[in-house]
């Protein structure tokens, strides 16, 4: 057995079950979880297969295969144990899945056995620091900076933009397009060869408006968000009224 169970003042501990980590976390493979519950491997992997909807990968098991398990093997200092050695595919159980295998056993040994394993060897002090020592160990921490680092900025960057993107237009931008709002209403003055009045001038304006709120999806003129300004000003150079607009102005016995 890889373990060796002592009595020390009433409670059960273990004493030589090599500390197996995956990601920073404490895991157990399926001969070590066998030799805990004192049953055999066969009969782990044959009761997960019947409850495998119960066990959630990611966070009651890891299961290595491919490079991963290749990575995994030159890592680990036990490397040469031949379910690990010798393993074409490794299933490394969590605490949490250590927990669910003891409840599909359901015998007094395997509830005393988590116990002692949930008060020892998954119990690791939280100022408890693993510090890398071998030059790949050392390369994948520098690689996990880096990705965590220029994750973060990424992050930092996304939420400057959207902020940014979700500012209402400057003073200056919003007086450029009531600009371009007049210079198109008398384009469409010059193009139709007519002279609108005030009357007719105004309803222009509001059904712009209308039709510019709309596609830009803001309450106002001067609400319109930075990232639709260049859309805003591409709408209103390409404006045209509608029939409905047309015929209010018709009633107002101007031909447009």
């Amino acid at each position: 057995m890889s373990y060796i169970r002592q009595v020390k003042k009433g409670v059960n501990y273990m004493n030589g079950l090599k500390i197996i980590e995956h990601e920073g976390i404490r895991v157990l493979t399926t001969q070590q979880l066998a030799e805990v519950y004192e049953t055999d491997a066969n009969n782990i992997n044959q009761n997960f297969k019947r409850n495998k909807e119960r066990f959630v990968e990611g966070r009651d098991y890891y299961l290595l295969k491919g490079d991963d398990l290749k990575g995994f093997k030159s890592l680990v200092t036990n490397s040469h144990d031949p379910s690990i050695k010798y393993a074409s595919v490794l299933y490394l159980w969590t605490e949490r899945g250590a927990n669910r295998h003891s409840k599909i056993l359901d015998t007094d040994k395997a509830w005393q056995q988590f116990d002692v394993l949930e008060e020892t060897y998954f119990k690791v002090k939280t100022n408890q620091v693993s510090i890398p020592t071998s030059d790949r160990e050392i390369l994948q921490l520098v690689i996990k900076v880096n990705e965590n680092t220029a994750q973060r900025v990424d992050d930092l960057e996304e939420q400057v933009k959207e902020l940014k993107d979700n500012q209402c237009i400057s003073s200056v931008q919003y007086n450029y397009l009531n600009r371009v709002v007049g210079e198109r209403i008398r384009e469409i003055e010059i193009a139709k060869k007519v002279d609108l009045n005030d009357t007719q001038h105004t309803h222009l304006f509001k059904a712009l408006d209308r039709d510019l709120i709309l596609v830009t999806q803001s309450q106002y003129r001067s609400q319109i968000k930075v990232k639709d300004y260049d859309k805003a000003l591409a709408y209103i150079k390409k404006w045209e009224p509608n029939w409905s607009d047309i015929q209010f102005i018709n009633q107002l016995s101007l031909d447009i």
